[in-house]
């Protein structure tokens, strides 16, 4: 599912793929890689608090602040 013009980058819209999601819903099954390079699931981290800090790029003020900010589980 695309969403064109879901967020910007830049002030240029930007289209985002799969669908919006809502606080309070289910997330869906997904994979991602860790801080040591290891692959990890959703269900891999069932019973756990779980925190996804997403970042488009580091050379923004938000996004460094963010980086840091979370950067305590590393």
């Amino acid at each position: 599912m695309e969403r064109p013009g879901g967020t910007t980058l830049g002030g240029n819209p930007m289209t985002l793929i799969g669908p919006e999601l809502r606080a309070g819903q289910p997330a869906p099954e997904f994979s991602m890689v860790d801080s040591s390079l290891k692959e990890v699931t959703l269900a891999d981290t069932a019973g756990k608090t779980r925190i996804f800090s997403v970042i488009p790029s580091l050379d923004t003020p938000v996004c460094d602040a963010q980086t840091k900010r979370f950067n305590f589980f590393f």
